[in-house]
């Protein structure tokens, strides 16, 4: 399975909005999450940190025993797939991260343009169509912002 992840800052709310896709080996679409989370913190580093947590939970939710995460915030991506973060000030985030990880089967994270994430529109577009709590979930069909 193949999750792209992206965070988008929605300052005017207070909040941010975590972008998750998920495809098959095939490349068909197979589930998405677009998730409003009431946050103080609006950094940049703070956010992807939070899309790329909320990918490794989305997966472990699925049950997805081998995962390829994508995502924009390639230093990010590679503390955690060297395990060498550990600076930042937001370190809970990323062992928790590298610690779900290890219960997968196989796991990677790959570093990917902002243009080729579909997440990055699932975080800055989904904003419109969102539900009264902030939460939307897609299974087999997309939404009409991606096809």
């Amino acid at each position: 399975m193949k999750i792209n992840f992206d965070g988008a800052v929605l300052a005017d709310q207070g909040a941010i909005r975590v972008g998750i896709g998920a495809c098959d080996h095939q490349g068909e679409f197979y589930t998405a999450l677009s998730k409003l989370i009431p946050s103080l913190a609006s950094g940049a580093e703070y956010v992807e940190y939070k899309a790329e947590w909320e990918a490794v939970h989305f997966a472990m939710g699925y049950w997805f025993g081998t995962v390829i995460f994508e995502g924009d915030a390639k230093d990010i991506i590679i503390d955690i797939q060297q395990e060498k973060n550990f600076f930042s000030p937001y370190v809970h985030l990323a062992e928790d991260i590298y610690r779900q990880c290890k219960q997968l089967l196989t796991w990677k994270f790959k570093a990917v343009r902002r243009q080729g994430n579909v997440a990055h529109r699932l975080a800055c577009s989904a904003q419109e169509s969102s539900n009264d709590n902030g939460y939307m979930v897609w299974i087999e069909d997309p939404p009409s912002f991606l096809q």
